[in-house]
């Protein structure tokens, strides 16, 4: 029983010792690259809101993926810029937006993707003379990374607080 006990000792000594020694994760500080891809998100909102409020589908269309999916309550998603284009459009032929302002209050970075969380205020002008229409909303974009490392909507999830049957 002694040999057995001393192989047995001796076996995971051995076993033991060739085991390689932990491997120590680098350190590496990419805070300031994180910071970097949140301020250009934080852009892309401040573009978004300027571009609605100018009514300006071409700079609303630099924003987004080719494959772009926006994705609104009680209605098909939309899918593809042109048909992002045809929506808004049709909303900016007959409406206006004033005091918009978006508030990013979360953002979230996982490699070439991320996503934003946030609320959306402005007031909507009928271009037909009718009553101002305020209105606030939640929403949720979830940004790729593109190939010259820039940032853009690929996906949206927009919730308005109170129905609108504007389109």
């Amino acid at each position: 029983m002694r040999i057995f006990s001393c192989f047995l000792l001796v076996t995971v000594l051995f076993t033991i010792s060739c085991t390689a020694p932990p491997v120590e994760e680098a350190i590496v500080d990419d805070s300031a690259l994180e910071e970097a891809d949140i301020q250009a998100m934080n852009r892309i909102n401040e573009l978004w809101a300027e571009a609605a409020v100018a009514g300006d589908m071409d700079a609303f269309l630099t924003l987004v993926t080719d494959d772009f999916i926006l994705m609104e309550p009680n209605r098909p998603a939309i899918v593809g810029k042109e048909a992002f284009r045809e929506l808004f459009q049709s909303f900016f032929d007959e409406y206006s937006l004033q005091d918009t302002k978006v508030v990013p209050e979360e953002i979230r970075i996982a490699g070439d993707w991320a996503y934003s969380r946030g609320s959306f205020s402005g007031t909507i002008i009928p271009k037909d003379g009718g009553d101002p229409i305020p209105m606030t909303s939640k929403w949720i974009c979830i940004y790729e990374r593109q190939a010259d490392g820039s940032w853009k909507i690929s996906r949206d999830i927009s919730n308005p607080d109170a129905p609108l049957d504007l389109y």
